[in-house]
């Protein structure tokens, strides 16, 4: 019966040396797992950072197209502007000038035949005082 708890003590002291082994080596897990749980709220802290910036980034590419929305609608008006106002207005500026250009003309044209007819005028008067002083009568 000793020798069986000689073998009970010895395997005893077996298990005992393996929980030591285990106890050390969970000490080396703990310390490694203690390691990877303080990167992990290195990155967590770094996730948050990135979290913060993209936020207001959103927020800024909100108030973006908010401008962009203002610009679309303004450029809108102008361009209506331009189609329906000004782009008549200009057309009927161009009837008008076309239609003073004709006037212009015609009145040239009358001024121009007067100013012929002066100058015919001229002419015969003179034949005239030539005939007269051909003829001997005074001029």
């Amino acid at each position: 019966m000793v020798d069986h708890v000689q073998l009970i003590l010895d395997e005893i002291g077996k298990v005992n040396a393996n929980v030591l082994i285990l106890g050390d080596r969970m000490a080396g897990v703990e310390k490694r797992l203690s390691a990877v749980d303080q990167r992990l709220d290195g990155v967590e802290k770094h996730l948050t950072v990135v979290d913060e910036r993209l936020d207001r980034m959103g927020k800024r590419l909100d108030g973006t197209e908010d401008s962009v929305k203002g610009l679309n609608k303004r450029l809108s008006d102008v361009q209506i502007t331009l189609d329906e106002v000004t782009n008549r207005n200009i057309t009927i500026i161009a009837e008008g000038h076309l239609d003073l250009t004709r006037k212009l003309d015609e009145a040239l044209r009358v001024e121009n035949e007067k100013e012929i007819m002066r100058i015919r005028l001229n002419l015969l008067a003179d034949d005239v005082r030539k005939l007269k002083e051909r003829n001997g009568e005074p001029a």
